[in-house]
This record gives structure tokens, sequence and C-alpha cells, in this order.
């Protein structure tokens, strides 16, 4: 029988890569709630006029963080597939991987921090008088945060 994953050529490489692709998206909330934050803060950094630099930068970040999250969800599948009965060290394995993921994560926000730094100095720049689009994300990210808490202290209890 031929292994439906031996690629034979680059475009069917590309199309299993965008099947994992698509399928982490459709499966995996964090990595959904990550891309809509990702756009957000692109949109903001192109609304607020960041230099393309930046937002060059801000796009690296932003893929690093996602690739992280798409790679603990490997990580996760595969450790699940190997233990499906619950396994201590297969435990330590995930959430060292997840570990990764919010480290890259927080250090991401820190350099959105410092690549929107100079925004803030801009007397031209007002998100109140514009729209009031940064009040909005700030009202989401409280709102959305503690729900993702509580949903991952139950994942935690069910460990």
């Amino acid at each position: 029988m031929k292994n439906p994953y031996q690629h034979t050529s680059f475009l069917n490489s590309v199309a299993c890569a965008w099947k994992g692709v698509s399928w982490a998206m459709r499966t995996q909330r964090n990595l959904r709630f990550q891309l809509l934050m990702a756009v957000g803060v692109l949109l903001l950094g192109a609304w607020a006029g960041l230099e393309v630099n930046r937002l060059l930068i801000l796009l690296l970040t932003i893929s690093v963080v996602l690739g992280f999250e798409m790679m603990n969800t490997a990580l996760e599948v595969f450790v699940d597939s190997v233990y499906p009965e619950f396994n201590q060290a297969a435990g330590h394995v995930k959430d060292v991987a997840a570990g990764a993921a919010l480290l890259v994560a927080f250090f991401a926000f820190v350099i959105g921090l410092v690549l929107f730094w100079g925004v803030w100095d801009n007397p031209n720049f007002n998100p109140l008088a514009q729209g009031g689009s940064m009040m909005f994300m700030l009202l989401f990210l409280k709102l959305s945060l503690p729900k993702q808490l509580s949903i991952d202290r139950e994942i935690e209890e069910e460990r």
C-alpha cells in the first residue's frame, strides 16, 4: 500500500501543507483567536501609519507566533495519538510545548509595544477621535481573555 503522506511533487507537498493549515484553523480555537488578533494588529498598524519596515517586523513576529502555535498543535496531536490514556511524561511534553508558544506570544506582544511606541507619541494620532478602534481592541481583549483562562482551567482540571 502506498503511503498517502509521501509527497510525489512540490505541488503535492504544498497541498498537504495547506490541508494542515486548514485543519488547524478549523479545529484550534487559540489559533483562530491569534489570527484574529494578528489581522487586527496589522490593520491597526496600517491605519496608524506605521512605516513599512515596522509592518514587516510585525508580520514576521506574527508568523512566528502562528507557526509556534501550529507546531504546538502538531505535537499535542501526536502525543495524544501515542498516549491516548493519561501519561505524566506526555503531559509534561504538551505543557512545555504550550509554554513555548506562550513565551513566543508574550514576546511578540512586547515587540508590538515597541513597534507601536512612536505612534502613541504622535500628536496626530488620537484613537478616540478616529473611531475608537484602540478602545475596541482593549475591550475585546478584556472580554475574551477571562473566558480563555477559564477554558484553560477546565482543560487543566480534566488532566
